[in-house]
């Protein structure tokens, strides 16, 4: 039902939009009631409507086919990065029922982690700075994990770094919850997060206490048309980097999850195959995290 929708640049893709635009008549139109009366693309939407600053940037980047970066912004947020920067992505379950100690119904449950170390701005090896970790079976292998972790990041110096970190901090606390040996100093890694996020769209405290002002804090420290109002890294990554999903054999986290649920369905064959698949996969997520955040420095130099 929703073929007519284009893939990219909808009037659906004005980023934060759940409320719509108001018409000059005081009424507010949103979501499929924009599709329904006709108003497709980006570019449907009329101007007027247009009372946002980040919705202006989206719309001139489409316009004018240009790219928005606000250079002192970016360059400031990452003044603010110690180092090591720990660049870390877990694969996880969702569990309607759960499967080990300590768990709660539809907790995501990690069972595999990529750890990318940049011990200096731009010192790190796609490989022998890469640490993964990913469970061999479906018994309980957290604490192995846990201690893989702590064994490679100090919890006293750098940043953990993600793209979207709460996930991965959510992770870290319901960990410490759990295993309450490594309480202290999974917690002192949560303390140290840091998010991709905040350099390429914006982090509006971080950068109102910073000394913006509330309405540059709030503005898009990067945009390109190809984002289509998403900062995944599945979107950012084609804007600063070559690297690709679609040749890897696993290819997204819903995959990862198939695969992993499968392990006990597999020949020995497939497994050691989708096996090295999935730390393929995860390990491109952290590396794709490292060469974003190379791009951002060469961007504002």
């Amino acid at each position: 039902c929703g073929s007519m929708i284009p893939a990219k640049n909808s009037s659906l893709n004005y980023i934060h939009n759940g409320f719509g635009f108001v018409r000059e008549d005081g009424t507010r139109i949103k979501g499929l009631q924009l599709i329904n009366e006709g108003y497709l693309n980006l570019m449907d939407i009329t101007e007027a409507w247009i009372t946002k600053k980040n919705h202006q940037i989206q719309r001139d980047c489409y316009t004018f086919d240009q790219v928005y970066v606000d250079k002192e912004k970016i360059e400031l947020g990452l003044k603010q990065l110690k180092y090591p920067i720990y660049h870390l992505d877990f694969e996880t379950m969702p569990c309607p029922v759960p499967r080990f100690r300590g768990e709660w119904p539809y907790i995501q449950s990690p069972f595999e982690f990529s750890l990318h170390i940049e011990r200096e701005p731009g010192v790190c090896d796609k490989d022998k700075d890469n640490i993964v970790f990913l469970a061999k079976t479906h018994e309980d292998e957290r604490e192995e994990m846990i201690k893989l972790m702590l064994e490679h990041m100090n919890p006293n110096e750098g940043t953990l770094f993600a793209q979207n970190v709460p996930f991965e901090k959510g992770r870290i606390k319901e960990m410490a919850s759990m295993f309450p040996e490594y309480h202290d100093d999974l917690m002192k890694l949560y303390d140290r997060g840091f998010d991709l996020l905040w350099l390429v769209n914006t982090n509006s405290k971080m950068y109102m206490d910073l000394g913006y002002d509330e309405e540059r804090a709030k503005t898009f420290n990067f945009y390109d048309k190809r984002l289509s109002g998403s900062f995944s890294i599945k979107k950012t990554l084609p804007v600063f980097s070559d690297l690709r999903y679609d040749n890897l054999v696993v290819k997204n986290g819903t995959e990862a999850i198939v695969e992993y649920a499968n392990y006990e369905r597999m020949s020995k064959e497939e497994y050691d195959l989708k096996y090295q698949a999935l730390i393929t996969y995860c390990r491109q997520d952290t590396w794709a995290m490292v060469e974003i955040l190379n791009a951002l420095r060469k961007l504002v130099k």
